[in-house]
């Protein structure tokens, strides 16, 4: 709630909250790092934030496919993983292993991705670039 004499601030609520958020921030001093749970290809925290964003580290739980957006990737293996269980229900998906878009799918017995990834990126000039 008090960002004041950190040295970061992480945000976890939509995009444009954030953008609200890191606006407010910097118009009251904050010179600190936004570490952002929302934000990967084409994220619009940069140009809803504007100057605000600059520098903010942007978490993304997936990995960037080329020439699809994250989304859609994303959309495509669930419905592959959802279309491969048919009928057999969460059982099914939890006992599976798919071929996905965005790499092996498979998940634990809590319904975890078994080795998901974060992808980060970073806001430079006014863009969110993949760090890793």
């Amino acid at each position: 709630d008090d960002a004041s004499g950190t040295d970061a601030a992480f945000l976890a609520m939509g995009e444009v909250e954030q953008a609200v958020v890191m606006t407010e921030l910097r118009a009251g001093g904050f010179h600190g790092d936004f570490l952002s749970a929302e934000g990967g290809p084409d994220a619009p925290i940069a140009a809803l934030a504007g100057p605000a964003a600059e520098g903010a580290w942007l978490l993304y739980p997936g990995v960037p496919v080329d020439g699809r957006s994250v989304y859609a990737a994303e959309a495509a293996d669930a419905t592959r993983v959802l279309l491969a269980a048919g009928l057999g229900g969460p059982a099914a998906i939890r006992a599976g292993s798919f071929a996905g878009e965005t790499g092996h799918i498979r998940f634990t017995a809590t319904g975890e991705r078994e080795g998901a990834a974060v992808s980060c990126y970073r806001v430079t000039d006014g863009v969110a670039r993949l760090v890793s």
